[in-house]
């Protein structure tokens, strides 16, 4: 954020030494507090532009209602992270009603039950740019969604509708599914998300980010038709799927929701079978960035589907914490040319490993008889946990995959496995 005040100089590692009757009589003039300065206070800010209180830092700026009074005090806020403490607080609305200018907004270890989130949003919805969450309990099926406001005790069909809407909103990051929005294990079977996620993403005509967990053994159609047909600027998404039979939900999600040019996806998901790729490669005309992490295997064909489909690709990065990148996966990234002929940065982070000494003395040979060759370098190998167990790969297969980049000219930063090579200037 563009400061438009001088910095203050009550921070850093002095910010602890600095008497308190020093505070009190000059924090009217901050513009700026964050819970790393480390400093008990008092702090008499009215006119804070950003905040941030959080509870799990080495700070402590008071009880609970000293942080109300803090954000209370100060209307004009454009920046407010604020995270509870264990136990969960509750979540108050009327601590958000006077905040008509925030624009960035992060709320995490909250109890949010007794629809005070859906208060809390609607008093901030229309300033809002950027918006965080997680990390939340009390939440129940309905908590958000559209309240009719009659006359009085009737609650006419014609009665006006307030439901939430975000017109300026440009990034959103919601994780309702699995991260303890539940208390206790009969609300966690019954609560899937869907609908919450549904009722925040209603009316966000200007998102162009978007992070969120799919939620598990739901139906993601209607979420599917919201994003497509009422977020038209989405570029970059982010998906976090941990359900183990949901792959075909996912691809279908994938491929429905986000149908009007897609230039970042990332995916977080249980494994890639083909028909997953499939879905991410119809994004294939405009993607520029790919990025998908699985803890179950990769399918080789999948793999290529993207390989030959990524066309604009320009940093492609697939680690898979089961596909071991052994002589079948080569044999079939080998079997037809790529498509991704523009592509800068390549990660195929497979569970597979190669010797320093196998990796410089096959470089060495390949620049022989390949003068293009002698413009890689061998970085250096990283090491992973001990828990994962790397297949240990020969020379010829290290080869093969060397191999693999001729013809890639834009390329400059390459992994296979824990080997990193980089072309020179």
């Amino acid at each position: 954020m563009v400061q438009r005040h001088p910095p203050c100089p009550y921070d850093g590692d002095a910010m602890p030494n600095i008497p308190n009757d020093i505070i009190t009589r000059h924090s009217h003039l901050f513009r700026h507090v964050y819970s790393y300065i480390r400093h008990p206070g008092p702090f008499n800010c009215t006119r804070l532009l950003t905040l941030e209180i959080d509870e799990y830092g080495s700070v402590r700026l008071g009880s609970m209602a000293i942080h109300r009074q803090f954000v209370r005090n100060n209307p004009n806020l454009e920046m407010l992270k604020w995270s509870g403490c264990r136990p969960h607080p509750l979540l108050e609305a009327d601590d958000f009603v006077g905040l008509s200018s925030v624009q960035d907004l992060c709320l995490y270890y909250w109890d949010v039950s007794n629809r005070n989130l859906f208060g809390a949003l609607m008093a901030v919805s229309g300033s809002l740019t950027c918006l965080r969450m997680g990390k939340l309990t009390g939440l129940r099926p309905g908590d958000l969604s559209p309240v009719r406001r009659g006359c009085g005790g009737n609650h006419s069909i014609s009665a006006a509708e307030e439901r939430l809407a975000f017109p300026r909103l440009r990034t959103l990051d919601i994780r309702f599914s699995s991260e303890g929005t539940y208390n206790s294990i009969r609300e966690r079977e019954n609560f899937s998300g869907v609908q919450e996620l549904e009722d925040v993403l209603f009316d966000c005509p200007q998102l162009e980010y978007l992070s969120m967990e799919v939620p598990r053994r739901a139906e993601l159609g209607g979420l599917a038709a919201i994003l497509r047909n009422r977020s038209p600027v989405i570029r970059k998404v982010v998906i976090w799927s941990d359900d183990q039979d949901g792959e075909e939900q996912l691809a279908h999600f994938i491929g429905c929701a986000f149908t009007n040019g897609l230039v970042e996806l990332k995916v977080d998901a249980v494994g890639l079978e083909i028909g997953l790729a499939v879905a991410i490669a119809t994004h294939a005309p405009t993607l520029e960035r790919l990025l998908i992490t699985t803890d179950g295997q990769m399918d080789d064909n999948g793999i290529l589907e993207l390989l030959i489909r990524g066309q604009r690709l320009r940093d492609i990065s697939l680690r898979c914490k089961a596909t071991t990148g052994g002589e079948d996966t080569l044999s079939v990234l080998s079997s037809q040319p790529w498509g991704c002929k523009d592509v800068e940065k390549l990660d195929l982070e497979f569970m597979i490993t190669f010797e320093s000494k196998v990796i410089i003395r096959v470089l060495e040979e390949m620049a022989e008889t390949d003068p293009t060759m002698k413009e890689w370098t061998y970085c250096r190998k990283y090491s992973r946990s001990r828990r994962y167990r790397d297949v240990l790969g020969t020379s010829e297969m290290l080869r093969g995959y060397l191999g693999l980049i001729r013809g890639l000219g834009k390329l400059r930063d390459v992994y296979f496995g824990t080997a990193n090579f980089r072309r020179r200037p």
